[in-house]
């Protein structure tokens, strides 16, 4: 008998009419890079389903990194608040890791769902590959519920998008979207750069060409290129306070066709991120892998790498809060004046950058 795979989609469609077909009656576990994609999509199948006056009791959300099989079946266990359905997802838990300390865990949990209550629609999702040898994963392998998206098809991901841009009500051709899949690094294998980060993308054009066409003019001007190197390396020595190098490295970028523009997204939300961490977290000696998971519930943030956020956090210090507000401030003047035309956009990036290390 063929071992049993976990499974793979071509298009959008394809997608679409696996979750439709399942009537959220069976847990799913989703991974991968680009697992967004069914995320976006479940969250709003399962949640028409459910009264949207007690979404905040019945659709729940639980960070399962430091969570027990036990918490997790204690809140499933938890009945609907005046309504028929209760939605949960599962986030990261570590029964699907390469540390067999949690197989007892992870048969608990096999147990559960084989007599799982008819109210609750379970989804599992993870961002991190799949381990194979974990009990958790055979499981829904075995089940046909075990969804890759590590390696997602350039169809799927182009159909994804277009649908998300419908949603958005943004107007663009399907030769633009490849041009945005493209010039943001995703079909380069830059492991990077996921579905998160283009839906991103999306919303920037979004409110950029509001009630217009999107031109590939706007895709460079405003999209970042998360594949270049430069840039990360650029932010990183704006932190560092070592002005020579940051204005090299920027220089480079532009020289490189990346718009002053897209250079002051990068920098605005790299010291947004820092902010967040400072007011909320500094204190409280959070985990990159704790932060990580709060960067991805805000939707003030773009999506940050690990070994990125890793960084900030440890640079952070070298910043008062306040500074780093500052700092903000003078990203939201600078966009606001090249959009008015009062500054040149590489003049005004370059004072932008000296004020900042100064």
């Amino acid at each position: 008998m063929a071992k049993a795979k976990p499974k793979n989609f071509y298009s959008y469609r394809d997608l679409v009419d696996t979750v439709r077909f399942s009537g959220a009656k069976r847990p799913f576990y989703i991974y991968g890079k680009d697992m967004y994609i069914a995320e976006r999509l479940i969250t709003n199948l399962y949640t028409r389903q459910l009264n949207e006056s007690f979404l905040d009791f019945n659709f729940r959300k639980l960070d399962a990194k430091k969570m027990s099989v036990d918490g997790i079946i204690d809140e499933c266990n938890v009945l609907p608040v005046f309504d028929d359905k209760k939605c949960v997802f599962v986030y990261d838990s570590p029964i699907f890791s390469k540390n067999k300390s949690y197989e007892k865990q992870a048969k608990e949990l096999i147990a559960y769902l084989d007599e799982l209550p008819d109210y609750l629609m379970l989804v599992f999702f993870s961002e991190e590959s799949a381990v194979w040898s974990s009990v958790a994963f055979s499981y829904f392998t075995k089940k046909d519920a075990a969804l890759d998206f590590s390696n997602v098809s350039g169809r799927l991901m182009n159909e994804w998008l277009m649908a998300g841009a419908k949603s958005l009500s943004l107007e663009i051709s399907a030769q633009n979207m490849n041009y945005l899949v493209r010039h943001c690094g995703h079909d380069t294998g830059t492991q990077e750069v996921n579905a998160r980060m283009l839906y991103t993308e999306l919303t920037k054009l979004s409110s950029y060409c509001a009630g217009r066409e999107v031109r590939q003019e706007d895709i460079k001007t405003i999209c970042t290129s998360y594949a270049n190197e430069s840039m990360e390396e650029m932010l990183f020595r704006l932190s560092e306070k070592k002005l020579s190098e940051a204005l090299y490295l920027s220089d480079a970028l532009m020289k490189n066709n990346v718009y002053p523009t897209v250079i002051l997204s990068a920098v605005s939300n790299h010291f947004m991120v820092m902010l967040f961490y400072k007011t909320y977290y500094e204190k409280s000696g959070v985990t990159v892998w704790e932060m990580l998971s709060e960067v991805k519930k805000t939707d003030m943030l773009r999506y940050v790498p690990k070994e990125r956020l890793e960084k900030i956090m440890h640079q952070s210090g070298r910043f008062q809060t306040e500074e780093i507000r500052e700092m903000i401030v003078a990203c939201a003047r600078y966009d606001e004046a090249v959009k008015s035309g009062k500054t040149d956009a590489k003049t005004g990036l370059m004072q932008l950058l000296c004020y900042i290390v100064s």
